[in-house]
């Protein structure tokens, strides 16, 4: 959806939120948050949308649980609707990263996160 675009995942693969105990929803959000704070400073910005999509109709695609942490930049949205496109990027069949610049994302965001 945006550069930096990061999905943070329970261990255990639930549909949604309210499958998760108590403690795995604690455990989910306070990575979420490190991951947040980590993604701003990498990428230097100074917002981010953090976002649940749970259940089909809230535009859920993936039938688990996620959360996105999308770094957020001056106009990078039409009238700032992120939602609408969240609901369409895993539908578009262009603009795909492919699996090797991925690979190169995450082995550049490890080591910055190893640092």
């Amino acid at each position: 959806v945006v550069e930096g675009h990061l999905l943070v995942s329970p261990i255990r693969e639930v549909e949604k939120m309210g499958d998760l105990t108590e403690e795995e929803v604690a455990d989910l959000f306070k990575v979420v948050q490190k991951v947040e704070v980590f993604v701003q400073k990498f990428y230097g910005v100074s917002s981010s949308t953090i976002s649940v999509q749970n259940g089909h109709l809230a535009g859920q695609s993936i039938p688990h649980v996620h959360v996105h942490i999308l770094p957020r930049r001056e106009d990078d949205f039409a009238q700032n609707d992120v939602y609408r496109e969240l609901q369409e990027h895993d539908k578009v069949e262009t603009g795909w990263r492919t699996e090797e610049e991925m690979v190169v994302e995450a082995k550049m965001l490890r080591e910055a996160w190893e640092k």
